[in-house]
């Protein structure tokens, strides 16, 4: 067994950190982001520890906001069918006085808004509306 100098951090075989200025950071892959952002409500409910704020930042959507666009989230939810009546649940339990929000409609349709009074749409497509509701919180929670 091959042993380790101390304090050094092992890292994957060809890891290549990109290069920005004097500092090397990690970049987010854009599909991570996606997957992290909605996983979300279910690592909320589960870990309980952790704000919102927490996760969004720990996502990696805060250096890659370009990542998160209706198109991914919708293809993601696609596949991953329960993570969209996790975000529905996550939406009916907000406790907040202002805020966006996602909402299925008698009709079938859903609803997407800020309330109290602020944009609303509506969409038909379950995943779509979901990816809507998904990208206004995010950017709302982000700043």
């Amino acid at each position: 067994m091959r042993e380790l100098p101390p304090n050094k951090p092992v890292l994957p075989t060809g890891y290549r950190p990109r290069q920005t200025g004097r500092t090397l950071a990690r970049q987010a892959e854009p599909m991570d982001v996606v997957a992290k952002i909605c996983d979300l409500p279910v690592q909320f409910k589960v870990r309980g520890n952790v704000s919102v704020v927490d996760l969004v930042a720990a996502s990696g959507y805060p250096a890659a906001p370009e990542a998160l666009t209706v198109t991914a989230v919708s293809a993601y939810l696609r596949e991953h069918p329960d993570l969209i009546e996790a975000w529905l649940t996550y939406s009916e339990d907000k406790r907040t006085s202002s805020g966006w929000y996602v909402s299925q409609r008698s009709s079938g349709t859903f609803e997407i808004g800020y309330h109290p009074q602020g944009e609303r749409i509506s969409v038909s497509d379950r995943a779509t509306a979901c990816a809507e509701f998904i990208v206004r919180e995010v950017r709302s929670i982000a700043g």
